[in-house]
């Protein structure tokens, strides 16, 4: 396989994924109001765009299946088959198949997909009803077939699927479909010409696959030159690069700029050698402001809107309501909102459970609902905006809510507290992120199994954001979380503690202050606490958190910094701070995927490197081995 085949192979598959998700947000949409037209030509469309293209780059087995999804919408599209719950079921699931092959595909460019269960089962479906189709009257111009061309079109179809006409037999239907004009003198032609397979020039080949883009019922296949030689050789899927789509003007912006430094930059090697220092610092100032500029705008390249994640959550929203025999509408707010495409991507799995979470812990039968004098259908609303430079997400149902004595009765259940421990209600809402806590007397396709709400606390500490539960008995529950836009700069403090330097996010750094020696106190049972304005605040040694025999100065030297979370705080001292400043994060080697508590590493002003700490892990490390 060459280069170009396979650019051509890479580039169908980004754009078929694009294809098929904007086609699963056509199907919901279209469930919720059947007579809309406009929405099921566009996934006809959709449709007809990926079966002509697949077949175009070779993925032959991904071609068949989607024809045969095609004639299944067009059923749909002409009226046979109405628009229900059970036909956008179907619909949703060839969808799945689609992804799956695609995904597969990309992998390995030799992948054929199966599909033949899913065929049968489109063939055989009954339709729960049959809607009258709504003919628009218009005014359709009238083609006219020469005796010739009729005589042709016959000889097609008494031909056998093997017959190879030439490309001058062609000359007179391409020359029609050339000066046609109205788009009713294309599917005028498409409804009587079936495609033959044929020999002809790649003019003629586009201008016979244009009146087929709109064939009905075709008893031939096109085999253009293209298709023919692009069958699928090696199988070296797999490493296709992921692409952004980035606005024009942020581009041109970003290109202005580079220019500047170019600029800066003569000027600076001319100034090296005039002797002048202010000069030379004014250059240099100018230069920190236009290098600022281009390290935003190029942030700014990765920066994508929310909207196609936030839609994925609709289709989870309606299976799982659909499973559970619930009635639930998905509201989306802030659906433009960005952040950067690599927090979008970490997100997904920690929003799909919360959404399920919501849909099946918060919101109540419709039995009950009614009873309690609400709706029957439930609402469950996902919303995202930027807060103090974060970005915050929310996640709210107007379900029954948490009920915190519950949860406390279940956690005694399993064994996580003891009978007799008192928690805080705050506490007791948070055992929901316990590691195999779950309310679920029985264990269900959607939830039971205690695993889910621990991994979004996991995912969303691993991207150093916050997760918070707020709820009130009988009218529901918000679950926000709170995330860097970026996780490719932060703004840290770099701290010393030895002789190494390490850097603490200055997300959860609240303060820091030089405490007296009688601040700190031993309490029973919670080791050191540092008394601060009338708070006890537990205290961490960074030294003992890292492992680290002990830190340099004594005790009555060392600085307290103020560690605040949404669940928890604590004060960490340090020998020293040596300041703050933003740093570009690097990730670490795969070797210590394993050690917890570095969330990466950054070069420091000095060009040596300092780990990022994440004190939280840091700090349950170290009560965990106590």
């Amino acid at each position: 396989m060459d280069d170009f085949e396979r650019e051509l192979k890479s580039g169908f598959l980004e754009e078929a994924c694009q294809l098929i998700n904007d086609a699963e947000q056509s199907f919901l949409i279209l469930e919720s109001n059947p007579n809309d037209l406009p929405t099921l030509e566009k996934i006809f469309r959709i449709a007809h765009n990926i079966k002509g293209s697949s077949k175009a780059v070779g993925f032959d087995s991904l071609g068949a299946f989607t024809h045969e999804f095609e004639s299944f919408l067009l059923k749909c599209k002409n009226g046979q088959f109405a628009v229900t719950f059970k036909t956008v079921s179907l619909m949703l699931k060839c969808i799945d198949h689609i992804r799956t092959g695609l995904e597969e595909l990309t992998r390995d460019y030799s992948f054929v997909i199966v599909s033949d269960d899913l065929i049968k089962e489109l063939h055989a479906f009954v339709p729960d009803a049959v809607v009258e189709q709504v003919v628009v009257a218009q005014e359709e111009e009238k083609v006219e077939i020469s005796a010739e061309e009729m005589a042709l079109i016959q000889a097609f179809n008494a031909a056998p699927e093997s017959a190879v006409f030439e490309a001058d037999q062609f000359s007179s239907i391409e020359s029609t479909v050339e000066n046609s004009v109205a788009q009713a003198q294309v599917e005028a032609i498409a409804q009587v010409i079936p495609m033959p397979v044929f020999a002809a020039p790649a003019p003629v080949a586009a201008a016979i696959t244009a009146v087929a883009a709109t064939q009905v019922t075709p008893a031939k296949q096109v085999a253009t030159p293209a298709a023919a030689s692009s069958s699928p050789s090696a199988s070296t899927g797999g490493s296709t690069d992921e692409s952004i789509r980035v606005s024009l003007a942020r581009v041109e912006k970003l290109i202005n700029f580079v220019g500047e430094l170019v600029i800066l930059q003569t000027v600076l090697n001319e100034q090296s050698f005039g002797g002048n220092p202010q000069a030379l610092r004014t250059t240099i100032q100018q230069l920190g402001k236009v290098t600022k500029e281009v390290q935003e705008l190029s942030m700014g390249l990765r920066m994508v809107p929310m909207k196609q994640t936030f839609q994925k959550m609709q289709r989870i929203v309606r299976d799982t309501s659909s499973a559970l025999g619930k009635k639930v509408n998905l509201v989306l707010e802030g659906e433009e909102t960005e952040v950067d495409k690599t927090v979008l991507e970490a997100l997904g799995d920690p929003l799909v459970h919360l959404i399920r979470n919501a849909v099946d812990h918060g919101i109540e039968m419709p039995e009950d609902r009614i009873a309690s004098g609400k709706p029957e259908q439930g609402e469950v609303v996902l919303k995202a905006y930027h807060q103090s430079g974060k970005l915050v997400i929310e996640i709210k149902d107007n379900g029954g809510g948490i009920l915190a004595e519950r949860l406390k009765q279940k956690a005694i259940e399993k064994n996580i507290i003891r009978a007799n421990q008192e928690i805080s209600e705050k506490d007791a809402i948070n055992l929901i992120f316990h590691p195999g806590f779950s309310t679920k007397a029985q264990v269900t396709e959607v939830s039971g199994r205690g695993v889910g709400m621990d991994v979004v606390k996991t995912n969303i500490s691993q991207l150093q954001g916050e997760i918070d539960v707020s709820t009130v008995p009988g009218s529901g529950s918000v679950f926000k979380i709170v995330l860097p836009l970026t996780l490719a700069i932060i703004d840290g403090m770099i701290v010393k503690c030895g002789d190494e330097k390490y850097i603490i996010p200055l997300t959860h750094v609240h303060e820091s202050l030089k405490p007296e020696i009688n601040d700190i106190k031993k309490a029973t049972g919670l080791g050191e606490v540092l008394l601060l304005r009338g708070e006890n605040l537990p205290v961490v040694r960074l030294a003992t958190a890292l492992g680290k025999k002990k830190q340099l100065k004594e005790q009555s030297e060392q600085i307290a910094v103020i560690i605040r979370t949404q669940s928890e705080a604590f004060a960490t001292m340090v020998d020293d701070i040596i300041g703050q400043h933003q740093v570009v994060i690097k990730k670490l080697g795969s070797e210590m995927n394993h050690v917890r508590g570095y969330s990466g590493s950054a070069i420091l002003g000095d060009g040596k490197p300092a780990l990022i700490l994440e004190m939280g892990d840091l700090v349950h490390q170290k009560r965990q081995a106590v």
